[in-house]
Order: C-alpha cells, then sequence, then structure tokens
C-alpha cells in the first residue's frame, strides 16, 4: 500500500471517538448561535400559535350549535330549598352572634381591676 491510499483509509476510517471529537468542538465554538438559534425558532413557533388562536378562531355553525347544546346539557341546576333555608338561617344566626353586646363577657385577663 503507499502513503496515498493510507491516508485515503484514514480519512474515510469513521470512528465514534471522532465524531464525538467534532461534534464537542463544533458545541463548543457555536454554543451561543446556536442557543440563539433554538429560542428564536421556539419564539417563531410560539408567535405563529398564539396569532392563529387569536385571529383564526372562527367556528361552524355546527361547532357553535353543538357548544350551546352541550353548556344547555350541563347547566341543569336543581334548586335546593331545604339547603338553601339552613345557610340563610345560619347567615342570619351568625349575625345577631356579631351583634350582641360584648359588655357582659368576663374578663378573662384581669384587665379590669
Amino acid at each position: 500500500m503507499s502513503k496515498e491510499e493510507k491516508n485515503k483509509k484514514a480519512e474515510t476510517n469513521f470512528t465514534l471517538k471522532s465524531f464525538g471529537n467534532f461534534l464537542s468542538s463544533f458545541l463548543n465554538e457555536r454554543f451561543r448561535f446556536l442557543a440563539f438559534l433554538i429560542v428564536g425558532c421556539c419564539l417563531a413557533f410560539l408567535i405563529i400559535l398564539w396569532y392563529n388562536y387569536i385571529f383564526h378562531s372562527d367556528w361552524s355553525e355546527a361547532e357553535v350549535q353543538n357548544y350551546i347544546q352541550t353548556k344547555q346539557a350541563k347547566n341543569d341546576v336543581t334548586f335546593n330549598q331545604g339547603d338553601f333555608q339552613e345557610i340563610i338561617d345560619e347567615f342570619n344566626n351568625r349575625k345577631a352572634e356579631s351583634e350582641r353586646n360584648l359588655n357582659n363577657l368576663p374578663d378573662i385577663f384581669r384587665l379590669k381591676k
């Protein structure tokens, strides 16, 4: 084998270690550029997504009617008069208790002598 053939064989010999060395040196040199590129791509994607949700959020009539029907079906609320009256009574009892005269309470700290 001649010297040229050995050089070609050495150039075409691909090893994982040589690829790892190349990749690490490339990333070390271009890390800032790659970071800005990734952040820029993510930002552009999010802006396009936001734009589409805000300005292209049109519903067809079928989707609107389906939404209205599901909301009406879920809003079937039964009013329980007994539970409501219990809550009102509890509220009135608390209100009456808060308006009670506080002068007749015992002095538990014995501040008045």
